[in-house]
């Protein structure tokens, strides 16, 4: 007989056992290896071959460290895998899939997000308003064409009533390329020497991490963890909350993480059923222009560099051409070109980035040329090493950099000349003593024209413990610009922040000694769920004034309220108070249904609830304690965001008031959001009514441990047929259950023999058919009860 096999609640493969009617005898090496393979360590799966066709008694299969229980009421097998017998499975950032396609999404979407915000200044004698419009569009779903803009209007005692645009524009992607395309308002970033700069016209670019986010486009990087039990798991990188899961107890490697450049530190918490928390560090260095070996990254603008003056959109009369191209020779080498032209003058450059096991080296070079003036140069080279030790957690610790610019200017285009001339080098190196203590070294010289120059250098020591950290050094400040202020600095630092993870409070005291501020402060985080607040008091002394501050804030199911009131006194001047309030919301319309939320970015997903949950709130994404992100009413939708677009987000929802034995649907979505895509669900359905019942016989006698099914008879006046029958099973007395079943007659079957029972339309969802008497020939039914 065939088995479901569960693991961690969670059915992962069916096998066919020998059973003795009460507890399973054995299975087939072969047949548990055909089936769970993917869940079990090397050294299980290389036992089960040796075995071939053989019957695994379960005590064989316990002494493996696989514990097989059978489930009588549900005929199930419980499996139950020590750490030995454990696979590993990959908790990966950069797999072969690289993105997940949308799915489910809307022909045609629109996302809306307007703040409006009212200041008082100048002891409140100044005011000012504006309204934000902030406009996200989709139009053909993943495959289609999305739209971005923005509308503003301000007035205040001081200004005239004022209406003027943000940046517009059309784009469309191609997440398998990934290749996205853009039409309008656009930009260049910038690389190598190039400098960023705005502009109206045509795009084409290579955008890894917006369309394939889970693409590893550098060199891997690995940590492995064992979670003893499950646990919901929260990641870090440089303290900032990139993922939030839930993983079954096993063993995970950890890889491929969306790093920046530089040291990251990565932090992993997890938090068990029981309360416990655990706690894994790792730490990695990472080179943001390298590119993994055969992995091309490209940018191509043509268009109108733009500028804005007065709120009026300014277009260049003449023709702005940039692209930049990298190439990962090998995963430890990668090359790459850029330029930019424009009639008065142009750019072009090349980068190399070097790893090596002594540590990473960059390598730039650019050239420009300005109409009417000679060609000028710049070079830089940069190095990370580890010397005499290392940094945080084994990080490249020596930082070494010269730079060397002859007559060079990155933004030819300028009406007023950007063409300079300079020197600079500079080191750092750090040496981590333990956990709790550090030094740093740093030094840098530069000069300028006219052979300016200026030369810092500084030595630190920090010692943190817990919530305090004291950092105390000197610095040196040397220079002939008489700008600057040559000065020998002794300075220290104190910090001592507290915070309670779980009451979202957080107390903060600090001093420094260079500017001579002392400021305290105590604040409660909003975390933006229905019916939270925050607020924080803040106050600073100076050598010369004070400042007191209070924020506070509320979010509703549908608003988000923000208020600020600030008093700043100078010595020997008069006090200045100012205040502010903001409130933002959010509207969005998918495929014709509306919903709004507090604060909501594209893609986007509109929860509605079915008419015959009347009153009986629909919670979203429900956390442990209760809080919902959002929720719907009777007449307006619920407004939630998906995250990052081309990646699954998924979404729990609950009716916790909806009328006993109401079947709303699976509780879990998951749902993946292009760019700017909208979706719709429908929480709630005519398939509505839960039905119980017991099933016997013609002999009288309960047809127990089996599987049948309920299917709904055709040819009756309804509006809810079910396409499809609903798998059933029975228990030892013969009880079944079906669920997500609408008003009208059913048939139920099991081994050839049927029966039926009639759902009336009643205010009570959960219905009680009574017996049912199953047949070869003509069936009986029962009635509600």
């Amino acid at each position: 007989m065939d088995f479901p096999v569960r693991l961690n609640s969670a059915e992962v493969g069916q096998v066919s056992a020998a059973s003795n009617g009460i507890e399973i005898t054995s299975i087939s090496a072969s047949e548990f290896k055909s089936n769970l393979q993917t869940v079990l360590s090397d050294k299980v799966n290389n036992w089960l071959t040796t075995k071939g066709d053989a019957p695994i008694s379960v005590e064989a299969y316990a002494d493996q460290g696989i514990v097989l229980k059978m489930q009588a009421q549900d005929l199930t097998i419980d499996m139950t895998l020590e750490e030995r017998a454990m696979a590993t499975d990959s908790l990966t950032y950069g797999n072969q899939k690289h993105f997940d396609r949308p799915k489910g999404e809307s022909n045609w979407a629109m996302l809306n997000n307007f703040n409006l915000n009212h200041e008082r200044s100048n002891n409140y004698h100044d005011h000012r308003s504006q309204l934000e419009w902030l406009m996200n569009a989709n139009i053909g779903g993943g495959t289609g064409v999305n739209m971005q803009s923005s509308l503003f209007w301000e007035k205040g005692n001081n200004q005239v009533s004022d209406v003027y645009r943000g940046d517009i524009a059309l784009f469309y992607d191609k997440p398998e390329a990934p290749l996205r395309f853009t039409l309008g308002d656009t930009q260049i970033n910038s690389t190598g020497h190039l400098a960023s700069a705005q502009l109206g016209g045509f795009s084409i670019e290579k955008a890894y991490a917006r369309l394939q986010p889970q693409r590893r486009t550098s060199p891997s990087n690995s940590q492995q963890f064992v979670l003893p039990r499950a646990a919901n798991l929260e990641i870090y990188i440089n303290d900032f909350l990139i993922s939030r899961i839930r993983l079954k107890a096993g063993r995970y490697d950890l890889s491929d993480l969306p790093l920046t450049s530089g040291v990251n530190n990565i932090q992993v918490i997890a938090t068990y059923a029981n309360g416990d928390t655990e706690e894994f560090y790792f730490t990695t260095h990472y080179n943001a222009r390298l590119l993994a070996k055969g992995l091309s990254d490209y940018a191509f603008t043509l268009g109108r560099l733009s500028s804005i003056e007065q709120g009026d959109y300014k277009y260049d009369d003449d023709v702005f051409v940039s692209g930049n191209y990298e190439y990962g020779l090998t995963d430890r080498f990668t090359l790459g070109v850029n330029g930019a032209a424009h009639p008065t003058g142009h750019v072009v450059g090349s980068i190399a980035t070097i790893n090596s096991y002594v540590g990473n080296l960059s390598l730039r070079y650019s050239q420009s040329k300005v109409n009417h003036a000679q060609s000028g140069n710049i070079y830089s080279i940069e190095s990370e090493h580890s010397i005499f030790g290392h940094g945080n957690f084994g990080s490249p610790n020596l930082r070494l950099g010269y730079e060397v610019r002859q007559d060079f200017t990155n933004t030819p285009w300028q009406e007023f000349s950007t063409i300079s001339s300079s020197k600079r080098a500079f080191a750092d190196y750090s040496y981590f003593l333990n956990e709790h203590v550090d030094f740093n070294l740093s030094a840098s010289h530069d000069r300028g024209r006219d052979n300016i120059t200026t030369d810092n250098a500084s030595i630190e020591l920090n010692v943190r413990y817990e919530d305090v950290r004291v950092r105390t050094g000197f610095s040196h400040i040397n220079s002939t610009d008489t700008r600057v202020v040559s000065e020998n600095q002794f300075f220290l630092n104190f910090t001592w922040n507290h915070y309670n993870r779980r009451s979202n409070h957080r107390a903060r005291a600090q001093y420094s000694s260079r500017d001579k501020v002392a400021s305290a402060s105590y604040a409660k985080t909003n975390n933006n769920f229905v019916n939270d607040y925050g607020y924080e008091v803040r106050a600073e002394k100076g050598s010369d004034f004070r400042q007191e501050q209070l924020d506070a804030s509320y979010t509703g199911a549908f608003i988000r309220a923000d208020v600020s009131a600030t008093n700043y006194t100078r010595d020997q001047q008069q006090a200045d108070s100012r205040s502010s309030i903001n409130i933002s919301t959010s509207l969005g319309v998918a495929d014709g249904y509306f919903g709004m939320g507090a604060t909501t970015t594209a893609p986007f997903a509109v929860i509605t609830k079915h008419k015959t949950l009347k009153n009986a709130d629909v919670l979203v994404n429900v956390d442990r304690q209760g809080r919902a992100q959002t929720k719907t009413t009777q007449h307006m939708g619920a407004l939630v965001e998906l995250g990052t677009g081309y990646t699954s987000s998924q979404l729990n929802i609950d009716v916790p008031e909806a009328p006993l034995g109401y079947d709303w649907g699976p509780g879990m979505y998951v749902l993946v959001g292009g760019a700017a895509t909208g979706h719709h669900i429908q929480i709630g359905s005519e398939l509505s009514y839960t039905a119980i019942g017991s099933l016997i016989d013609d002999k009288g006698m309960p047809i127990a441990m089996k599987r049948g099914r309920v299917f709904k008879k055709h040819g009756l006046n309804s509006n809810d047929k079910a396409e499809s029958a609903i798998a059933i099973f029975t228990n030892r007395t013969g009880r079944f259950v079906v669920e997500g079943i609408s008003v009208g007659n059913y048939v139920v079957e099991i081994n050839g023999m049927t029966g039926q029972f009639n759902v009336s339309d009643t205010e009570q969802r959960f219905i009680r058919v009574g017996t049912l008497e199953l047949m070869k020939g003509p069936s009986k039914g029962g009635d509600n009860k």
